[in-house]
């Protein structure tokens, strides 16, 4: 049927070794009370292992499997990415070589207060925070990452984020739908089950795919539903991408068009 043909269209990519896979990892587990970065916080109920380890092991499967490199790119941030390198050396790239794991960080911005001003981190040190998400793209091109797919003849990246353990490092089906389409850049969502879901939406925008911030929609507007009782704005984004090698190096290449989006997120400032 169709779905095992995307599947089977997905496998054959990554058997040609087109795909690499990126993990956005440029946040501390502050949320979960962890003082490192979030790709070390032991998730696994019983044996205690990292997200990190997680993803290497899912990595080293998908390669015996497929008989493919599936390089493995991970964006780290200034403020975490000496210990998230040690972390790797000290635990010997869980089994991977080493040569196979490409590290790159992405940019940091000034962090505002409410009222647009510049705060202090410390004495003389402005309070900066990493780029967000659309950083990727920048961060790639400057690494070098972007130049080292291509002449590898890799023109795919599966995207996902650090913090969630039931993500696929490289999903067949999903890469198949997205070579199906001829799509530039896809992205995998799942249904809400009640409005109050802290997901971004995944919507048209001006007749454009687009995913909104849950915080900038407002209450009446999220819970609103169709006469058959589903939520009207029912999609969230699980920030599972796959995209186009050539369509990240014409992002980053006119990077000043990407929009802005506010974060409001609680830090410690220097208050004198």
């Amino acid at each position: 049927d169709f779905d095992r043909a995307m599947q089977r269209l997905g496998r054959e990519a990554l058997g040609a070794d087109r795909v690499a896979a990126l993990t956005a990892s440029g946040g501390h587990g502050t949320r979960l009370d962890y003082p490192h970065p979030k790709g070390m916080y032991p998730i696994s109920p019983v044996l205690g292992k990292s997200l990190f380890q997680l993803f290497a092991e899912q990595i080293a499967a998908t390669r015996r499997r497929y008989g493919c490199a599936l390089p493995w790119l991970i964006m780290t941030s200034p403020a975490n990415d000496g210990e998230v390198r040690a972390f790797f050396e000290q635990n010997e790239f869980f089994g991977l070589d080493s040569e196979s794991v490409h590290f790159f960080v992405q940019e940091v911005n000034p962090i505002l207060d409410e009222a647009g001003r510049l705060l202090l981190a410390d004495r003389g040190e402005l309070l900066v925070g990493p780029d967000g998400h659309g950083g990727v793209f920048a961060a790639l091109e400057r690494s070098g990452l972007t130049q080292m797919l291509r002449q590898g003849g890799r023109d795919l990246i599966s995207y996902f984020q650090v913090d969630n353990p039931l993500m696929g490092v490289a999903d067949p089906r999903f890469i198949g739908h997205h070579l199906h389409r001829g799509a530039d850049f896809s992205s995998k969502v799942i249904a809400k089950r009640s409005p109050d879901e802290r997901l971004g939406l995944s919507v048209m925008k001006g007749g454009v795919p687009a995913v909104v911030e849950y915080s900038d929609v407002p209450e009446e507007v999220a819970a609103a539903r169709l006469p058959t009782g589903r939520l009207r704005l029912r999609y969230g984004s699980i920030a599972s991408h796959v995209l186009d090698v050539p369509f990240a190096e014409r992002v980053a290449r006119r990077q000043e068009g990407l929009p802005w989006h506010i974060a409001a997120k609680t830090y410690e400032v220097l208050d004198e």
